[in-house]
């Protein structure tokens, strides 16, 4: 018997699954410190070292507080979906670099195209990566752009009535 995981525990453990599948997508390799010193991730592109905290919400607003004293990037995750479903595709990642943390709104509505998790984003916070120096990215072909990840079953998504 294992004991019971808390909804906050859950709610923080995925996003910083997320944030690290997804970073993957941009040649940024991610995990946990073997010791938990505050900082949730330690992401390595190419040369570029970079601490991550993560800030997971299912609401309008992401927190900053309890920031570590030292850390990099803060990754704002806004997840969404209904009842015990996480809908993937529509969950977002903000990345606030340290210096832009006060001024940031901390309404995810607000935030803008400028912090979303996008290869201009990573390049700004790890610096470029010449095309012939790129590793292997995800590659996919056809029409249909992914794999169908919006149907998620987890006990983290407030409960809602589906109307």
């Amino acid at each position: 018997m294992s004991n019971p995981l808390t909804e906050k525990l859950v709610t923080g453990t995925v996003g910083e699954l997320i944030v690290q599948l997804r970073l993957l997508q941009f040649d940024v390799q991610a995990s946990p410190p073997l010791k938990d010193t505050g900082n949730d991730l330690i992401a390595i592109r190419r040369n570029s070292f970079r601490t991550i905290q993560i800030k997971t919400s299912a609401g309008r607003k992401y927190s900053v507080a309890g920031l570590p004293k030292y850390y990099s990037i803060l990754a704002a995750v806004q997840l969404h979906g209904y009842d015990n479903i996480l809908n993937l595709e529509a969950t977002k990642i903000y990345l606030i670099h340290r210096d832009e943390i006060k001024t940031a709104p901390r309404q995810f509505k607000n935030l803008g195209r400028q912090y979303e998790l996008s290869e201009k984003r990573i390049n700004e916070l790890f610096g470029v990566v010449p095309d012939e120096e790129k590793g292997a990215v995800l590659k996919l072909k056809g029409a249909r752009k992914g794999v169908d990840l919006s149907a998620i079953a987890l006990s983290i998504m407030p409960h809602t009535s589906h109307q």
